[in-house]
């Protein structure tokens, strides 16, 4: 008996011996990483200063509006257009951050202020029927699409500014539909940006761990889907590249009515690049996704690949026409829109499953496109 203990003994020796204490491509655990300050300087470095940005941007875009519909005119009409485009670029740097108090009763912020493409026939009924509500889960008829369908729908014929000033000045309900919008936005964008202000930045850095439901697990879900948005639906489903799709649908680009649908994705592309990198918008460089993934086994390989496809990716959009608009690219089968979707869904690997699994992060949402 006493022989068989002490076998038993040694084998466990050997056996613990044999075994590492961590392995850290299965989560990177006790690799001494301080996701406490990585989620810290998220906050304080990117997420609320952009937050910040879109609301100052939304205030001088009200102001505008404001100036407008109480005055249509050609001058009026295109600094409304600018301080909407202004407002709309910072929308891109944060509708990646769709958890927390963005998590609204209606549905997520990026629902709300950015769904596309909008209900053109909807918006004109609310118009012609005096009735325009915000309380209700019909999305493409608010938000930044829905202001462009109104500031920018007429805006391709001849003479542009005076078709949109005519539909304003003939119907006044126009500017009231226009104003109701304008004051969604503003309440919504700065009920989060209170929260996350007030309370919510304590309670997205203390909850440090990797479990569901850790800042940590919100932040990279909401990057990873945040990219898929972009890869999906402002290039897959216009060019008509998903599955059950059977030909292009070029007006549901974004931004079809002003005809930055190419600006805009870059635009978006660059605000995940800063949520991986851990880079302000400015340029500054903070604790971010790539130095955790650099303090983990397999790291410094994802590094380098993630690295290496983005600028693949970033040369496919660069190749994309920019003399005409990303619609008309489509309808005209540019070969470019192809490639340009072909480097984004090669991307999505880097971006999705081996930054999941070497960090160790549970990926909660589904993009549903069976990559």
């Amino acid at each position: 008996m006493r022989l068989f203990s002490l076998c038993l003994i040694c084998l466990c020796a050997i056996f613990l011996t044999a075994c590492p204490p961590n392995n850290p491509s299965q989560g990177g655990t006790n690799t001494g990483f301080d996701r406490k300050k990585m989620l810290e300087d998220y906050a304080d470095k990117l997420i609320l200063p952009n937050y910040t940005d879109l609301q100052t941007s939304v205030n001088e875009l009200e102001t505008a509006v404001n100036a407008f519909t109480a005055t249509p005119s050609a001058t009026t009409l295109t600094a409304a257009q600018a301080a909407w485009d202004k407002a709309y670029t910072a929308w891109q740097h944060c509708a990646g951050f769709d958890f927390g108090p963005a998590d609204q009763a209606l549905g997520m912020l990026s629902q709300e202020l950015g769904t596309f493409p909008s209900a053109k026939n909807l918006i004109e009924a609310a118009i012609r029927q005096r009735n325009f509500t915000t309380n209700n889960f019909q999305r493409d008829t608010r938000g930044f699409p829905a202001m462009e369908y109104l500031l920018f729908s007429d805006s391709t014929l001849a003479p542009p500014a005076e078709r949109v000033v005519m539909r304003f000045t003939s119907d006044t309900a126009r500017a009231s539909v226009l104003r109701a919008m304008m004051l969604d936005i503003k309440t919504k964008a700065g009920n989060v940006v209170t929260a996350w202000r007030t309370s919510y930045r304590a309670a997205f850095i203390a909850n440090d761990g990797t479990n569901v439901g850790s800042g940590t697990s919100f932040l990279f879900n909401t990057f990873a889907g945040h990219y898929e948005q972009l890869k999906n639906f402002k290039f897959g489903v216009p060019a008509g590249l998903r599955a059950g799709q059977t030909r292009a649908e070029s007006q549901r680009v974004e931004a079809y009515w002003s005809g930055q649908s190419l600006k805009y994705a870059k635009e978006h592309l660059a605000a995940v690049e800063n949520v991986w990198a851990g880079k302000s918008k400015a340029g500054q460089d903070f604790t971010g996704f790539e130095e955790y993934l650099n303090s983990v086994q397999g790291g410094k390989d994802l590094i380098t690949n993630t690295k290496t496809q983005l600028a693949n990716t970033k040369n496919a959009l660069a190749a994309i026409p920019v003399t005409t608009t990303l619609a008309r690219s489509i309808e005209s089968s540019a070969p470019s829109v192809n490639a340009a979707f072909t480097e984004l869904q090669k991307m999505t690997r880097f971006f999705k499953s081996d930054m999941s699994s070497l960090l160790g992060l549970q990926i909660t949402f589904s993009s549903s496109d069976g990559d």
